[in-house]
């Protein structure tokens, strides 16, 4: 099963959902867009495609006002959004086509509320309700739902993600992932060269992976084809729930560091159960005390890598 990931980056906490719909990007983009299609798997009300629209959003138990930010027809959709109880945050969905349909992302970005409430929410909107009203016109209800999304992955999840131990001076992301499996799956994911290989660089096959899991030890990942690999040695080995391990970039495989804003990073990986035996939540909290701090990409290269990984069956 698929379900929503949680990051955060500096104070903002960004609630993501990625899903791909059986059907054309023009239909799924209707049904965001045309309020009454809308009404049918989400509020209804005014969200209106033009930049600077007022978004009047209803729902049977609360409302939803804003602002709309980007717009570019049949594939985004960016607004603020304030339902009364905190300040405004942003809400993005973005569409692409895919072969087999669409490929749907949406974001919500939130400075503080209570993000296991915001994802269950979301998780019963976009991964539960609008592909079944996609496909059949119409959604059913379902009671306890969202209470059992909450408690059983969402709660453990926020506190996966909160639960962070930093150097004041370092900056850092936190990105949390619910994978398939249990925890041991989950380490080997990371400390198995051949299942590493399965969702680091699966799109460049060419890449070497080499990993000794044990406190000074090394892993290096390489790609002949870029010309590029990242390397490190690793601090801390707590089979099978921790593992943590320098981070840095080089240059044709070797050990030049391309930035030295990333030459001192630390990687914490925390491996959790969770309580209903269904899955493990991934705990990733990269962060540097380099000069420079992080690199723009960091956050975004994670959530890429660790989407792969939770779309893996290993």
């Amino acid at each position: 099963m698929t379900f929503g990931s949680l990051n955060t980056i500096g104070d903002e906490r960004q609630l993501r959902f990625v899903r791909f719909l059986a059907h054309p990007r023009e239909k799924v983009w209707a049904a965001l867009a045309d309020p009454d299609l809308r009404a049918g798997w989400f509020f209804a009300g005014a969200l209106p495609t033009v930049v600077g629209g007022a978004v009047d959003l209803i729902d049977s138990d609360e409302g939803v006002s804003g602002t709309v930010l980007r717009v570019d027809p049949g594939r985004l959709l960016e607004f603020t959004w304030n339902s009364g109880d905190g300040p405004a945050s942003v809400v993005r969905f973005e569409l692409s086509d895919t072969f087999a349909g669409t490929r749907l992302i949406l974001t919500h970005t939130i400075s503080q509320g209570s993000p296991q409430d915001l994802l269950a929410g979301w998780h019963r909107i976009v991964l539960d309700d609008l592909p079944e009203f996609l496909d059949s016109g119409a959604v059913i209800e379902k009671p306890g739902r969202w209470e059992t999304l909450r408690e059983q992955h969402y709660v453990p999840m926020v506190a996966a993600a909160l639960d962070v131990r930093v150097r004041p001076e370092q900056r850092s992301v936190t990105l949390v992932r619910e994978v398939s499996g249990g925890v041991e799956a989950a380490y080997r994911a990371f400390t198995d060269p051949e299942v590493l290989a399965q969702w680091w660089w699966p799109h460049l096959p060419d890449t070497s992976y080499s990993v000794d899991p044990v406190v000074g030890g090394e892993w290096r990942i390489r790609s002949v084809a870029t010309g590029i690999g990242v390397r490190g040695t690793f601090t801390t080995v707590t089979p099978p729930e921790r593992l943590a391990f320098t981070f840095s970039w080089m240059s044709d495989g070797q050990g030049e560091t391309l930035d030295v804003g990333t030459a001192l990073d630390e990687v914490e990986v925390t491996l959790t159960a969770l309580p209903s035996g269904a899955g493990t939540l991934v705990r990733v909290v990269h962060s540097s005390g380099g000069p420079l701090g992080l690199t723009e990409g960091v956050g975004q290269g994670w959530q890429d890598t660790l989407d792969r990984l939770a779309d893996c069956a290993f």
